[in-house]
């Protein structure tokens, strides 16, 4: 499993196998942050199971570890995915936290502003987290939406 590069898991084809196609995409995106390839994909957030929580851009505002790096250094689960990060109660996702220590009253404002960002992402239990290639209208890649860019 790809872990660096901010760009979550691989996908895996029926066979649980990681496609050759995804690690080559990988391979692109994780040079110089993808360029406009990386540029044309956005994470569509299911169950938070495919998406690393603090070092990839699954809010679409950037890298959590970056923007709240007193947070990141705080919590104690720093490899775990969107969905590590909280339970569902009653049909309602609930975040929750592990900190190595108590937090202080300047950590808690980050804490409030980090919610802040996650109460817009409401997660879906059993629906897994996918990539949306932004140039098509069905959000499916194509090699014509991406011809058509390039010229």
């Amino acid at each position: 499993m790809s872990w660096g590069g901010g760009f979550g898991k691989l996908p895996t084809g029926r066979s649980g196998k990681v496609s050759l196609w995804w690690v080559d995409i990988l391979k692109i995106l994780e040079e110089g942050n993808g360029g406009w390839f990386g540029e044309n994909l956005e994470k569509v957030i299911g169950d938070g199971s495919r998406s690393f929580f603090w070092e990839e851009n699954w809010t679409g505002e950037g890298v959590l570890r970056e923007m709240y790096p007193r947070l990141f250094n705080l919590n104690l689960d720093k490899r775990g995915t969107v969905r590590d990060f909280g339970s569902w109660v009653e049909d309602r996702w609930e975040w929750s936290w592990r900190w190595r220590r108590s937090l202080l009253d300047r950590d808690i404002i980050y804490l409030n502003a980090l919610n802040n960002l996650l109460d817009r992402f409401h997660l879906r239990n059993g629906v897994e987290d996918t990539w949306k290639w932004r140039l098509s209208v069905n959000g499916l890649y194509s090699t014509k939406d991406t011809y058509d860019l390039l010229l």
